[in-house]
C-alpha cells in the first residue's frame, strides 16, 4: 500500500535566487519520477511545495517570478522545511512574523534547512544558535554577526548538524538536496539521480560519470569530513588521496 509521500517545504521571498528553489526542488521531484519509473516505489516519495510571504507571485533576483501555492502563515506542517537565500534575505530576516513561524516550525520538522543565505534568516530566527553551519563565501561575517554562537564552517559545501542541514552558495543546495535523497533512499538512488541530466558521449564504452562542477571542497555531516560536489554522487573522478 502506497504511502505518504515525504513533504519538502521551501520557503521564497522577493529578491530570493532562483536557482536556490528551482535546484534543489528538481532533485526531489526526478527522485520521486526516477523511483516511479523503476517502479521502486509503491507511490510518489517527495511532494513539493513552493511557499512565499503572501500566496502567489515571487519576483527573484534575476528577473523571472514563481508562483507560491500558499502562504507561509497557512502552512502548519512538513516533513522537510527549506528557506531559499537570495538578495532579498535582509528583508525576509527583518519580518518578525516570518521569523516567529520560523521558530514554531523548527521543532516540528523532521529536518530544517538552508540554501546560500537562507541560513542568515535562521540565524536571525535565532535557530543557529549553538549550531554548526555554513553560507555564501561572501557572508560569513553576516553570519557570525547574526549568530554568534553558530561555528560557522566556511568551506563546506553543507554542513549537517543532527536535524539541521545548511549549504554554502546557490548550486551547493543540490549537492545538499542529494544527500538529503541518499540519507532517504540509499546512495544508489541518489548516483542515479545524479547521473539522469549528464549527457553521455557517443561512445557509451567511454563514457564515466562526471562532476560538472570542478574542484574538491569540504562537506561536513555529523563529526564526518568528505570529499564532495556533485561527483561525490556520480562516482567519478575518485576522492583525492
Amino acid at each position: 500500500m502506497p504511502t505518504a509521500p515525504h513533504r519538502i517545504v521551501l520557503l521564497a521571498y522577493p529578491d530570493a535566487q532562483i536557482l536556490d528553489i528551482v535546484g534543489p526542488l528538481e532533485v526531489f521531484a526526478r527522485t520521486a519520477r526516477w523511483l516511479s519509473d523503476r517502479r521502486l516505489a509503491p507511490g510518489p516519495v517527495y511532494a513539493t511545495e513552493l511557499i512565499g510571504l503572501t500566496a502567489g507571485r515571487i519576483a527573484t533576483s534575476g528577473g523571472l517570478a514563481l508562483s507560491a501555492q500558499r502562504s507561509f502563515r497557512e502552512v502548519e506542517a512538513a516533513d522537510t522545511l527549506l528557506v531559499a537565500g537570495g538578495l532579498g534575505w535582509e528583508a525576509a530576516a527583518a519580518d518578525a512574523d516570518l521569523l516567529a513561524w520560523l521558530r514554531a516550525m523548527a521543532p516540528k520538522v523532521q529536518r530544517l534547512g538552508s540554501i546560500c543565505t537562507g541560513s542568515l534568516v535562521l540565524a536571525a530566527a535565532g535557530l543557529l544558535a549553538g549550531r554548526r553551519a555554513t553560507t555564501h563565501w561572501a557572508y560569513m561575517d553576516e553570519l557570525a554577526g547574526l549568530a554568534p554562537d553558530c561555528a560557522v564552517e566556511p568551506n563546506a559545501i553543507f554542513v549537517q548538524d543532527g536535524r539541521l542541514f545548511t549549504s554554502a552558495g546557490v548550486t551547493t543546495g543540490m549537492d545538499m538536496a542529494l544527500e538529503l535523497v541518499e540519507q532517504d533512499h540509499g546512495k544508489a538512488v541518489a548516483v542515479g539521480v545524479a547521473q539522469a541530466p549528464a549527457a553521455r558521449p557517443s561512445s557509451a564504452a567511454s563514457w564515466r560519470p562526471r562532476s560538472a562542477r570542478t574542484g574538491w571542497a569540504n562537506c561536513s555531516s555529523g563529526s564526518s569530513t568528505t570529499w564532495t560536489r556533485t561527483c561525490r554522487w556520480s562516482g567519478w573522478p575518485p576522492p583525492p588521496a
